[in-house]
């Protein structure tokens, strides 16, 4: 019987036979700086190899004290940053995959390629995203390459400190922004993901805040709207629905592919298969 436990996004598998846990890689879209809710773009340009996470992580914490990992994984890191993680080699395989789906891309709508061919320049990228993941604009892989590079091989040199990541939240600062901490009422949590929706749909003024009026008028049209049958009262059916399509920040659900694989529970349970 095999094990996977997965927690905030990170899968760890323990391996039937040799009995041995397997890290599960996660959420390698944003593996190249451009995951705006993690930190400030500087922040990721120059992150700590020192301390590559954000708050307290038990497990990390004690691993980066075992002087036998930390001489193998500086030693990886050295090993890494002239070979496979090699800026001009990132540059050429940008424009090898752009110019595979140009077509494709092209097909889609003459914006929607304009803003790759921008990209591949290394220009950066303002919006696009999807909910509050959209961002002010994140910098493509050929410039955070380079920067992250010589940050890194800086950091091993002495010559650097690297910088240690906020936490999680909107970019930019505010609630949730990247100097908050993860959870609670000021990180990551339904709060970020509803506010905007919230404030889009009840503030019928456009004053940037609601009014009680506004409030109650907003619930009154919701129901109005999700009561289909005008029996009086919402069914759970009812209710579900109306969320989706009013309420969700992606409305009528998340992109497909967002989400755990399936099988697996719910952040922090165990799931056994």
């Amino acid at each position: 019987m095999a094990t996977c436990v997965k927690w905030i996004g990170r899968f760890l598998y323990l391996h039937p036979k040799s009995q041995l846990f397997e890290f599960i890689p996660w959420d390698q879209d944003h593996s190249f700086g451009q995951f705006p809710m993690r930190g400030t773009q500087e922040q990721r340009e120059n992150l700590s190899i020192h301390k590559p996470w954000e708050g307290e992580n038990r497990f990390l914490e004690r691993m980066f004290k075992v002087e036998a990992f930390k001489k193998a994984y500086l030693a990886n890191l050295k090993e890494l940053g002239g070979t496979l993680f090699n800026p001009a080699r990132f540059s050429n395989q940008v424009n090898e995959i752009s110019m595979a789906i140009q077509p494709a891309v092209l097909e889609e709508s003459e914006e929607k390629l304009a803003r790759l061919d921008k990209a591949v320049a290394g220009a950066t990228i303002s919006g696009g995203g999807f909910g509050p993941f959209g961002g002010s604009g994140t910098k493509p892989i050929k410039p955070f390459a380079a920067i992250r590079t010589r940050s890194v091989l800086e950091q091993l040199a002495g010559t650097s400190k690297g910088m240690v990541i906020g936490g999680m939240g909107f970019p930019g600062g505010g609630p949730g922004g990247p100097t908050r901490g993860p959870g609670g009422p000021d990180g990551f949590g339904p709060g970020m993901f509803l506010g905007s929706v919230f404030l889009d749909a009840l503030d019928t003024d456009k004053h940037t805040f609601v009014t009680r009026d506004e409030f109650t008028q907003g619930f009154v049209r919701w129901f109005e709207a999700w009561n289909s049958d005008k029996s009086g009262a919402l069914t759970e059916e009812q209710l579900r629905a109306g969320i989706n399509k009013d309420l969700s920040p992606f409305r009528n659900g998340p992109p497909q592919g967002f989400g755990p694989p399936p099988g697996f529970g719910p952040p922090g349970e165990p799931d056994d298969e």
